[in-house]
């Protein structure tokens, strides 16, 4: 099950506007040289991005396009819109709030751009199988307080699951008065901590089908949460997700 999906989309400069017009089969031009700011090393985005400098370094001349590992979904923006990079890769939602200098960001960046979607990323809010809950919105409704895990903060998972808690009308503040938590930690700590049952609760922003929400599910009984219609909505609307 599919909760929302959030888009890696590629911000780019000017520059690879000229190089997508300027590419012919059989023919190698010469280009500006350009960096890709990606995610750590290893990486699904580094390793994306690494492909897409090999496929235009084998087309134009020089060698110009280098994938470099950058600070991820939410400080890639900024990297670009400061010229610390040609061109990054993000989630939709950091680059709507980056372009409107909304928090997490405190400047506005208005001049990035979004050309494309590279794929599509799921929100998987899985809770264990007692939990009273069919959707998110009835954790907030009952006050149910999970002690659950996320990313680390400042990641896109952190950040995104507490968008999707402030339009639900609540936050960790309130989590933590209903007795429950939030672990902050990687996605295979997070598995630990749920297969050990430290937790009845894992968020984790990722592609689908996922590996690791599978191994979840396998060692332990558990049902994925999905929003209502209209929080739905407005998160397309407001952020892009």
């Amino acid at each position: 099950m599919k909760t929302k999906r959030t888009c890696g989309s590629i911000l780019l400069t000017a520059a690879l506007f000229f190089l997508l017009s300027q590419i012919f089969f059989g023919q190698k031009i010469q280009i500006p040289k350009m960096t890709i700011s990606t995610g750590s090393v290893g990486g699904i985005w580094y390793s994306i991005c690494s492909s897409i400098a090999d496929w235009v370094n084998a087309r134009v001349a020089g060698y110009p396009m280098t994938a470099i590992p950058g600070s991820g979904g939410m400080g890639n923006p900024i990297r670009v819109a400061r010229g610390d990079a040609d061109i990054g890769v993000t989630f939709s939602p950091f680059l709507v709030m980056a372009s409107e200098g909304r928090k997490p960001y405190w400047e506005r960046y208005s001049n990035l751009k979004a050309i494309c979607s590279l794929t599509s990323n799921s929100h998987h809010f899985l809770v264990a199988k007692n939990i009273e809950a069919k959707n998110l919105n009835d954790i907030v409704e009952k006050k149910i307080g999970l002690k659950m895990s996320s990313g680390f903060p400042g990641d896109a998972n952190y950040i995104i699951l507490e968008l999707i808690f402030n339009e639900l009308g609540s936050s960790e503040e309130d989590l933590k008065r209903w007795g429950g938590s939030i672990q902050r930690i990687g996605t295979s700590g997070r598995v630990d901590l749920w297969k050990d049952r430290h937790i009845n609760a894992l968020h984790s922003l990722t592609q689908f089908p996922d590996a690791s929400i599978t191994e979840a599910i396998a060692t332990r009984e558990g049902k994925l949460l999905g929003l209502s219609e209209p929080i739905r909505d407005i998160l397309v609307e407001k952020f892009k997700l």
